[in-house]
């Protein structure tokens, strides 16, 4: 299968490539996930770079992408459910989804419904997290603000 890694952090564009890996099996208590969609998020950009601290220490070469929406391939041991055939949204706290394949724990693949787009349950996860902490922290809107208010002065 083809996965996008890294071997050393640093500017994406400079170091991920496509590489051929081996497909990865699931173990106890783990699926494997066949990937439709993943999300290119600021947080995997700044994980490559070396600039994020999410508790993920990458073994080189390291893959990249910590959400997505794919379709359950197989199922390891002791595992049962969701059904081989069922999508569900992927969150691979270890990184993983810029792949063809991601094995994750199954508590890590929640079935989804059928009427909502790819594109969205890709994004479920991380993306409103790191508009919250722009919106908090980079723009610094205060709590309980509402567009009732005067605009808040951020040359101040």
């Amino acid at each position: 299968m083809k996965a996008i890694r890294f071997d050393h952090y640093g500017e994406p564009a400079k170091v991920l490539t496509v590489q051929e890996c081996p497909l990865p099996e699931p173990r106890k208590g783990e699926v494997r996930v066949r990937i439709l969609a993943t999300p290119v998020n600021p947080s995997d950009l700044l994980f490559v770079r070396g600039l994020e601290d999410t508790g993920v220490q990458p073994h080189f070469p390291s893959p990249v992408g910590f959400e997505g929406v794919g379709i359950v391939d197989a199922l390891g041991p002791q595992v049962d459910g969701p059904v081989p055939g069922q999508r569900v949204v992927v969150i691979n706290w270890n990184g993983g989804n810029w792949a063809e394949y991601a094995v994750v724990p199954v508590r890590d693949a929640l079935p989804v419904p059928d009427d909502l787009p790819d594109e969205k349950v890709a994004s479920f996860f991380i993306n409103p997290a790191t508009a919250i902490l722009m919106l908090r922290h980079v723009l610094a809107i205060p709590q309980g603000y509402s567009n009732q208010q005067p605009a808040p002065n951020w040359d101040a």
